[in-house]
């Protein structure tokens, strides 16, 4: 049995090459029909506006992709490529439920033929069209360089409409422009895509809605920063009968942004404070933009300066002395100074907060008159006294008499 098979071995060997060289001059000239399947051939969906003038919008259920097989010569076959195929739904062919045909075909070579898979036809939703008009958030995205300040930002145009199905547009809380600041030092313009956002941040995909611009221009205001003392103008005119005993506020300082020539005029921020109808302590608040110059800014998440104010009502309080509580100043040496009515009281009226009034006393006013001035003989001399820490002296003009020898 060996020997058979070996012997005229290379006569064999030939004869297997000659047989599958015949085959392939067979196949080439005979050309024979084969199938070639393609799998997730993706299906263009033509006619759209046949379901957009009804106010309706679609949404794809089945048939987004689909299988075809390709049957034809060997030649062509072999040739054909993904590319090669055209899977095609149109719209205005919708039926009553709501599905259209799936038609397929090799644009490549055309006579072949082309059999779809399991999936025929394509299935769609439909739902009522909404449209809803947002003015864009402008999203930052990186900081500017230090010591700069993003001053505004504003977008053409400022309103963009969103058009999809109203269940999607329900969703739509706000729409964004997301721009790149980064290490900004100067004012630049830059374009970018609008993207819908829910409530609670979640970005809604593009294909689901429209919008009424692809991109919109964003200008985006970078100026320098200066920061500044703020400080407190305290008016003259309280409501009578009351004072303001304190006065504390926040922030001392604030940081603000505008152009470098217009920041070299500012040192700092003067708040006027009008005291005229308080009559209790509390809080005022105020704007810092409202004491700016123009073009400049406050570069705060809370642009507003709070105060917060104490107001105590004055009362009035009288305190008494005699001639002889009356210290002499000026007195020269060889005089001899002796003092009329030495037991009659005067009475002087303070007005001022009770907790000051509280720790005044005679002493501390310390009546008191001149006579460094006055010669030999009798004077009736004005009573001065020491003004207290807090408060006013309300009583008239006093005299004492004096005798000078």
């Amino acid at each position: 049995m060996k020997d058979k098979i070996t012997k005229n071995l290379g006569i064999k060997a030939l004869s297997l090459c000659l047989a599958i060289l015949f085959w392939i001059m067979v196949i080439n000239i005979d050309d024979p029909i084969r199938s070639r399947q393609f799998t997730n051939v993706p299906v263009s969906v033509i006619h759209e506006d046949a379901v957009s003038t009804l106010d309706k919008v679609y949404e794809i259920v089945q048939g987004k992709t689909v299988d075809i097989t390709v049957t034809g010569k060997k030649s062509k076959v072999d040739k054909v490529t993904m590319q090669d195929l055209s899977a095609t739904a149109d719209l205005s062919q919708l039926s009553v439920v709501n599905a259209v045909n799936i038609y397929s075909e090799c644009t490549k070579f055309p006579s072949l033929t082309c059999t779809l898979g399991k999936v025929q036809t394509l299935t769609v939703s439909l739902e009522n069209m909404k449209t809803v008009s947002f003015v864009p958030v402008i999203q930052q995205i990186g900081t500017v360089a230090d010591g700069y300040y993003m001053v505004s930002a504003t977008s053409k145009p400022n309103i963009i409409k969103v058009t999809g199905a109203k269940s999607q547009v329900k969703k739509v809380s706000e729409v964004r422009l997301e721009v790149d600041v980064s290490n900004a030092k100067k004012t630049f313009v830059t374009r970018a895509e609008p993207k819908a956002y829910t409530s609670d941040g979640t970005i809604i995909e593009g294909d689901k809605l429209k919008f009424s611009v692809s991109q919109a221009r964003v200008e985006l205001n970078v100026r320098k920063t200066k920061t500044i003392p703020v400080t407190l103008s305290l008016g003259e005119e309280t409501e009578p009968g009351y004072l303001c005993t304190s006065m504390e506020y926040e922030p001392k300082k604030i940081v603000i942004a505008g152009g470098q020539k217009k920041l070299e005029k500012i040192d700092e921020l003067v708040i006027p404070i009008d005291l005229t109808g308080w009559f209790e302590s509390g809080e005022q608040t105020f704007q810092v933009e409202d004491y700016l110059p123009d073009n400049i800014t406050v570069s705060e998440v809370n642009p507003v300066i709070s105060v917060q104010l104490e107001i105590e009502r004055l009362v009035s309080q009288k305190f008494y002395f005699k001639a002889s509580d009356v210290t002499l100043e000026g007195k020269q040496d060889g005089y001899t100074y002796e003092r009329g009515s030495s037991q009659k009281a005067y009475e002087v009226m303070v007005q001022g907060i009770q907790k000051d009034l509280n720790k005044l006393s005679v002493q501390k006013l310390n009546p008191h008159i001149d006579v460094e001035r006055l010669t030999k003989g009798s004077h009736r001399v004005t009573i001065l006294f020491d003004k207290p820490e807090s408060g006013i002296i309300l009583s008239e003009e006093m005299k004492l008499s004096i005798k000078i020898s």
